[in-house]
């Protein structure tokens, strides 16, 4: 009887979707069955859409977590509003990653100079 009892504890799973900004961990909701990644991303847009990184777009990573895989697995990522970083070696646009340093796809680490102005729109 104790076996039923504690398979039964260790049915019910808890998954848990948080975002991370490279510094900060934030638990955007909790649920008993897992959701679909299209939608938690879609919640997740609706949830940063007012989130201030000092006027700076911030890509923030999208985690699955549960109790069997508390390292979590990265299922997408979303933006919040504001000025983005123009690469002066490729010439795309891209937001502050979840990370230190605002690095380019090809490589190149951005400053303060390379965030697009007013003009620039």
């Amino acid at each position: 009887m104790s076996q039923t009892i504690a398979v039964e504890k260790s049915a019910r799973q808890l998954y848990r979707y948080e975002l991370f900004d490279g510094f900060q961990w934030v638990t955007l909701l909790e649920a008993d069955k897992q959701l679909v990644p299209a939608k938690v991303q879609s919640m997740a847009a609706k949830e940063v859409a007012d989130w201030d990184y000092g006027g700076i777009s911030q890509r923030l990573d999208v985690y699955e977590t549960s109790d069997e895989d508390v390292y979590g697995t990265k299922i997408g990522a979303v933006e919040t509003p504001g000025r983005l970083y123009q690469c002066r070696a490729c010439y795309s646009f891209y937001p502050h990653p979840p990370q230190e340093l605002p690095v380019c796809r090809c490589g190149r680490v951005a400053t303060i100079e390379d965030l697009e102005t007013e003009e620039d729109d």
